[in-house]
């Protein structure tokens, strides 16, 4: 009832490229293989880029691995790979 784990996302800035195209990466580390809701995401991802103002990825984590990476750039907002990517 109180695991904000269960409740909450964990995602957590990653990586910045302030020397190149000043892009940021996400990531979100998976809670008993919970993956991401593609529309929340998505959602948040847009608000986030709006904040940072360049191109954002966000890789979802699970024993190491990126199992599902989205980006949001000045075009459009996407799952990139992993399930129903195209």
């Amino acid at each position: 009832q109180y695991d904000l784990s269960r409740q909450e996302p964990d995602i957590q800035i990653y990586e910045v490229d302030l020397r190149g195209n000043r892009s940021i990466t996400l990531r979100h580390r998976q809670h008993e293989r919970m993956p991401l809701h593609e529309d929340d995401a998505l959602e948040v991802m847009k608000h986030v880029r709006a904040l940072w103002r360049f191109d954002v990825r966000l890789e979802s984590i699970w024993d190491g691995a990126v199992t599902d990476a989205f980006l949001c750039d000045a075009d459009s907002s996407r799952r990139v790979s992993g399930k129903a990517a195209s």
